[in-house]
C-alpha cells in the first residue's frame, strides 16, 4: 500500500471553456470543485490503475471541510483530520 499526505488542503476549482477569444467576456459552461494537492492527485490515479493507497492529510474549517465532504467517493481509503468548528484542528478523522 502507497500512503500519501497532504498537509495543506485546499479546492480546486476548474472551469470549462469553449473558447478564449481576445477582448470579449469568457462565460464557464460549466466547473467541478475537489481536493487539491499532488498527493491527493497522486492516490486519485493509483486508485485508478488498481493499486491501493492511502489519502492522509489535514483539513480544517470550511475549506478543509468542503475539500473532504464528498471524497469518500474518489478515495475509498481517506484518513483526513480537520476540526470541530472551534479552530482546534485535529478533533475529527475524515474517514
Amino acid at each position: 500500500m502507497i500512503v500519501t499526505v497532504t498537509p495543506n488542503t485546499g479546492i480546486d476549482h476548474v472551469l470549462f471553456v469553449a473558447s478564449l477569444p481576445k477582448h470579449r467576456t469568457i462565460r464557464a459552461e460549466s466547473s467541478v470543485l475537489g481536493m487539491a494537492g499532488k498527493p491527493t492527485d497522486a492516490s486519485y490515479v493509483l486508485g485508478e490503475l488498481g493499486l491501493p493507497s492511502l489519502a492522509l492529510g489535514f483539513a480544517a474549517g470550511s475549506i478543509g471541510r468542503a475539500a473532504t465532504c464528498r471524497q469518500g467517493e474518489y478515495f475509498p481509503a481517506l484518513g483526513f483530520l480537520g476540526d470541530d468548528g472551534d479552530g482546534d484542528a485535529g478533533a475529527l478523522p475524515y474517514l
